[in-house]
């Protein structure tokens, strides 16, 4: 089974979400394919009026891998009419370990969004 939960609240200019998956398999041995619980609750503001900021905590559990909390921060700008970019940094500390694989992640990502 899989179970996914979103809610969001619209607090002025700024937003507040939560976030629940949670999702059964038998399966141990591959990452992508096990039984996973998320919680992550973000909260995302308007700074110097031109970039929106997030900040979010969550806790993830990965069956037969690890159980961790994390925390990320994105920055997303519009730079001209039609063009956007996202650039996220978040760190996962396992607090429980099974296996070694991906126990602490330090990660980032970047896009670039053109509308027409």
């Amino acid at each position: 089974y899989n179970i996914l939960h979103t809610s969001s609240a619209v607090l002025g200019p700024n937003i507040m979400s939560f976030s629940f998956f949670a999702s059964r398999s038998a399966n141990r041995e591959s990452y992508f394919n096990t039984s996973m619980l998320n919680v992550e609750t973000n909260y995302s503001y308007l700074f110097l009026k031109a970039f929106r900021m997030g900040s979010g905590i969550g806790y993830y559990e990965n069956a037969g891998w690890n159980k961790q909390l994390g925390a990320k921060q994105q920055l997303s700008a519009t730079l001209i009419k039609k063009l956007a970019v996202d650039v996220e940094m978040g760190y996962k500390k396992a607090i429980k370990t099974y296996r070694q694989e991906l126990a602490n992640q330090l990660y980032m990502n970047a896009g670039l969004r053109y509308n027409f």
